[in-house]
């Protein structure tokens, strides 16, 4: 990968970072559970005016996804 690339790359990191985190589309995630939890996380963070990014293990417990592994 040629420089322009790798600088192009860290500029549309910075981008997602400064708004919070990527963003996935909940049809593109390989699984229906999937898909019902990050519309949960979703929800839950319009709510709380609250960031995914900034998510705790209380967060998560509330809005009812126990298993925190990837």
């Amino acid at each position: 990968m040629d420089e322009r690339k790798w600088q192009e790359m860290r500029e549309l990191d910075e981008a997602a970072e400064r708004a919070g985190g990527y963003v996935a589309l909940p049809r593109t995630l390989p699984n229906p559970q999937g898909e019902k939890e990050f519309t949960a996380m979703r929800r839950y963070s319009i709510e709380m005016e609250k960031p995914l990014s900034v998510f705790t293990e209380e967060d998560y417990y509330a809005i009812g996804i126990r298993d925190l592994s990837l």
